[in-house]
Parts: structure tokens; C-alpha cells; sequence
């Protein structure tokens, strides 16, 4: 596919001034052209003996075998009459063009040569001009042949065919292009880097700190999560569902959406999860909502409330190999017999990493609910770290549908994390282009002995808080628990605000931060399970950074 810069929503396409470029945007974005990067909105500047002229390129096409093309789009109507003079005709009326589509793009050539020049002096790269009418369908009237070939321009019908073909034949029409000319094609790669990043896309820093741009990734990730809103318009006459989704899909947001819209409907909701780190979570973001009933709980607090109220003792053993049974087993058991004691009609039940959920659990569950009480089961089987039985429970609840809905987009990761994930994680959800960029998002360290991660992550954390993140911003996490990680451990002994931001991987499914330390993985045949390395990862909405044994 083309690269195309600055990546943009679609929320932020659709706030383009411009409804043309707006659109030829998305074809760009969706043209399969490896090897093309497209720049959109250039700024340029060009200087001669009369001063410092300003323009902007529409959209800029760069490929090193082939060259640049430059593009100026025009929407709505326009013509040129017989007197040689441009037209435009759009929402605001017909108007003369002071400076014509060819005179703009011979400006723009000129600016570009310049900063050519100066980037890589002697360079003798094609530039084909080309003129973009993507609303208009037909040239009308004599074709202008002394001053335009028909490859200077694209109309709407083009736009909605163009393929790669049809793109590298632009790239020839312009001059040291043809057959004969000499030029500097194909680019080596250094050129190709030098025209990338010193030309088209140079990296520099400014005022804004790091973890300043970090709170930009997370507001921009928060307005796309109220995008999810429509997968629970579509879904919200379905009773009984299960919704599946990879990391980073927003099903615990869904699943807070889902409980308040049934609360308001006056029902009475059980939203349950796993992880007490979530249910604090969940907690939390509804601390402030006043619409019905709803309790939060995991499975295992929602047994030892519920035994406890009947006045059955909670027996947790002491030996840790009896835990397992006890919460797996005897956790459920309590939960019947106390609602045999003070049964329950709940009318809607909402569970959030369904896929930790053992299958004998479900029946309880079930007897908590009111006969047609509504059931929306969250999971991602991937994430599935317990290793349990999990399928849908069509044979406990009546009516479930028998197969999930899926969620595919990723609303948690800035892009570069989302791609490395899906690179390193085929679970992993699809990094579309409406994801915000960050930097520098993804950094692995190597090391031989455990003591090794020691100065990597302390090195890390000193170079965050410098960039401005504190604590709070950061997840600390190892595939063990947090007492048997030796480099956390050397960690709580020198920063301690840091302990409460540490956790085993398991513990904070559900959760993100905008920082994600991962350390220890390598370190043993389960530290080494790709899922860890996912479920760990994919909390991390603008960086994250892995210690991995060598």
C-alpha cells in the first residue's frame, strides 16, 4: 500500500476545509503502490532577488525508482475560457482565478528544485505536474493540447481506477523522464533517506515535550472511542450476544456503554469482570454515573460478598497449590448455596474478559438473572493466558447467539504501535490509519543475565521523566509476580513512587497507560509465550519498550 503523511482520521478528514482534497486523500491512502509515499498539505518556500514567496503542495508523490509528481486539486466546477483565463464554480459561486492551477504548480516546481538543490545538489529528478478534478467526471470543450497533454490531468473517472500503471506512466511526463534523458533514477537508498528526511519529512523537536505529545495521542485516541458507540446502536435489540475483539478494540468501554444504556432503561446490571485491577478501573469511570443500578465485582468478589451476606465462611487455604481448586471450584459452589439462601434477579449481566472465565462459572451466573435478562459477554480468546476451557455458553443461556461479533479496529494504540503489534501478533487488531502517530513508540532491549535489565531500565525511566512522564503515566510489567522480578524489585528500592505501578501481566488485562514497561520476557519458557509479550504490549497507548533476554 502507499505511505501517505500526515496520517489522518477520518474524523479529521472529514473537518478538512476541503471536501476534494478530503477525498482524494482516502483514494491515496487505499492505492496499492508499494514503495509510494504521498505527502499531503506541503508546505514550501521559495526565495529569488524579489524576496520570500510561501506556497503549499496539495499532495506530493515520491517514489525512488520513478520520481515526484505534484499535485493541485480543484473541487467543484472549472473551466478555462477562450481567452486563456481559469474558472472556478463551488458553494460560494463562480469566481476568476487570480492565479492559475499551472502557474501554482509551476511555483511549487520551483520551490521544490530549490530545496532539491540544496538537499542534493546536481540531483536530476523528474517532476510531473498534474491537475486533479476529482469532481468533475468529463472535459467538456476543446482540449487545451498547447498547454496540457491529457497526463497532466486527473478527473474523477481516473481517480476512481487509478492503479499503480496508471501512476508510474504520470511520473514520465515531465522532463528528463523520457526514454533518452538522464537523471538520477533509480535513488540509492542514501538519496532516497536525504530526500525523506531532510526534504519531505524532517524530524525536529520544539517546545512540546514527549509526554506533552503523549497526552495528544491519548486525546485523540479518546475521540475515537466515542466512535464505538454505533457497534451498540447496531447490536442493541440482540439480548443475548457475545462480541470478540484483539487487544485495543475498546470492549471494556463497550462494556461500561452497554451497562449504562440498560441502567437507563431501568434495569438492574451486573457488570463482572476478572482482574480486581479492572474492576477498580471500571469502578472508576463510573464513579459519577447516577442512572439505576449497577454493581461492579469480579467473579471471585461477587462470591465472597454474596457468601458472606448469607453467613457462609469464606475458607481461602493457605497452601498455594489448594488456591486453584478453591477459586476455580469452591468459589461457585459458595455462590449457589448463598443464593439459595437470598436468591437474586439481576436483568441484565455484562462479563468482561469472558475468556478467563472457567465454564463451570456460568451456571451461578445464570441464576442470578431474571428469565428474559439480557447477556453481553467481552473476550479476546487470544488473551486467553489462564489457558481455560473457553467456548460460548449457548448451552446455559437460551437464545445467545451462537457465534460472536468481532470487532476489528484498534481504538487503544498510537499507529507504530498498533503495526508492531500486528507484525509480531497476527490477534492482534488492524492498525488503521484513523490512529494518531507517535514517535520513537516502540524501543526492545536485549540482555544476556537478569541483572542486565537493570541499567536498561533505569536508563528508560530516566530518559521518560525527562521527557516529562511521572509514575502515573507509566505500566510496570513482568510475567511473574511482581516479587519474584528481580529488576523491579532493584527498582522499588531506589524510586518507590514507582511500586504501585508495577504488576504481573496477567493482572491488567483490561487496563492501559500511556507508557508500557515490559521486563523479564525471555526469562523462562512462559516469560517467553508470545501471549505475554501481546497482552503486555498492547497496553501501551503511545510507548512502549521491551526487556527481552538475547
Amino acid at each position: 500500500m502507499a505511505t501517505i503523511y500526515p496520517r489522518m482520521s477520518d474524523a479529521e478528514l472529514e473537518a478538512l476545509p476541503s471536501r476534494a482534497e478530503a477525498n482524494v486523500y482516502r483514494q491515496l491512502r487505499a492505492l496499492d503502490f508499494p514503495g509510494l509515499e504521498v505527502m499531503h498539505s506541503l508546505a514550501t518556500q521559495t526565495r529569488n532577488d524579489k524576496g520570500t514567496w510561501v506556497g503549499e503542495i496539495d499532495f506530493l508523490l515520491f517514489h525512488p525508482q520513478y520520481g515526484i509528481q505534484l499535485w493541485e486539486v480543484k473541487g467543484g466546477g472549472v473551466w478555462l475560457d477562450g481567452e486563456g483565463q481559469w474558472w472556478s464554480q463551488g458553494n460560494h459561486g463562480t469566481h476568476k482565478l487570480t492565479t492559475t492551477p499551472l502557474e501554482q504548480l509551476k511555483k511549487q516546481t520551483g520551490s521544490l528544485v530549490q530545496a532539491l538543490n540544496r538537499v542534493l545538489p546536481g540531483t536530476k529528478l523528474p517532476i510531473a505536474p498534474v491537475l486533479v478534478f476529482p469532481d468533475t467526471r468529463e472535459w467538456q470543450g476543446t482540449f487545451p493540447e498547447l498547454t496540457l497533454n491529457r497526463d497532466h490531468v486527473l478527473l474523477k473517472g481516473d481517480m476512481l481506477s487509478l492503479n499503480a500503471e496508471q501512476l508510474i506512466a504520470r511520473f514520465q511526463n515531465t522532463a528528463w523522464a523520457g526514454r533518452g534523458a538522464v537523471n538520477s533514477l533509480p535513488l540509492t537508498k542514501q538519496q532516497t533517506r536525504l530526500i525523506q528526511h531532510h526534504l519531505l519529512r524532517p524530524a525536529c523537536a520544539l517546545t512540546t515535550s514527549v509526554a506533552e505529545q503523549a497526552r495528544d495521542v491519548e486525546a485523540a485516541l479518546f475521540r475515537l472511542s466515542e466512535e464505538q458507540q454505533w457497534v451498540l446502536r447496531l447490536l442493541e435489540h440482540i439480548p443475548r450476544m457475545a462480541i470478540y475483539g484483539g487487544a485495543g478494540t475498546g470492549k471494556s468501554v463497550l462494556a461500561r456503554m452497554r451497562a449504562e444504556q440498560q441502567a437507563r432503561e431501568g434495569k438492574k446490571v451486573l457488570l463482572l469482570c476478572f482482574n480486581i485491577a479492572l474492576a477498580d478501573a471500571h469502578r472508576q469511570a463510573m464513579a459519577n454515573t447516577q442512572i439505576g443500578t449497577i454493581e461492579i465485582a469480579t467473579f471471585h468478589e461477587l462470591c465472597q460478598t454474596r457468601a458472606e451476606q448469607a453467613g457462609i465462611s469464606w475458607p481461602v487455604p493457605e497452601a498455594p497449590n489448594e488456591l486453584p481448586r478453591f477459586y476455580n471450584e469452591t468459589a461457585p459452589d459458595l455462590l449457589i448455596e448463598a443464593l439459595q439462601k437470598a436468591p437474586e434477579q439481576w436483568d441484565a449481566l455484562i462479563v468482561d474478559e469472558a475468556q478467563d472465565y472457567v465454564p463451570e462459572w456460568w451456571l451461578p451466573l445464570y441464576e442470578m438473572l431474571a428469565e428474559d435478562a439480557s447477556v453481553t459477554l467481552l473476550a479476546d480468546p487470544a488473551q486467553n493466558l489462564y489457558a481455560r476451557d473457553y467456548h460460548l455458553p449457548v448451552d446455559v443461556f437460551e437464545g445467545m447467539v451462537p457465534y460472536p461479533f468481532t470487532l476489528h479496529r484498534n481504538y487503544r494504540n498510537a499507529y507504530e504501535i498498533a503495526c508492531w503489534l500486528k507484525e509480531r501478533h497476527g490477534a492482534a487488531a488492524e492498525p488503521g490509519e484513523h490512529l494518531p502517530s507517535s514517535q520513537n513508540a516502540v524501543a526492545v532491549h536485549t540482555w544476556k543475565k537478569p541483572q542486565d535489565q537493570w541499567p536498561l531500565l533505569q536508563k528508560a525511566i530516566a530518559e521518560l521523566e525527562q521527557d516529562g512522564f511521572t509514575p502515573n503515566d507509566f505500566l510496570l510489567l513482568t510475567p511473574f509476580k511482581v516479587n519474584n522480578s528481580q529488576v523491579l524489585q532493584t527498582l522499588a528500592e531506589h524510586s518507590p513512587l514507582y511500586i504501585e505501578r508495577m504488576f504481573n501481566v496477567a493482572a491488567v488485562k483490561g487496563l492501559e497507560a500511556p507508557v508500557v514497561i515490559l521486563v523479564d520476557i525471555g526469562a523462562s519458557s512462559w516469560a517467553a509465550n508470545p501471549k505475554v509479550e501481546y497482552v503486555g504490549a498492547s497496553r501501551a497507548k503511545s510507548k512502549v519498550i521491551v526487556l527481552q533476554k538475547f
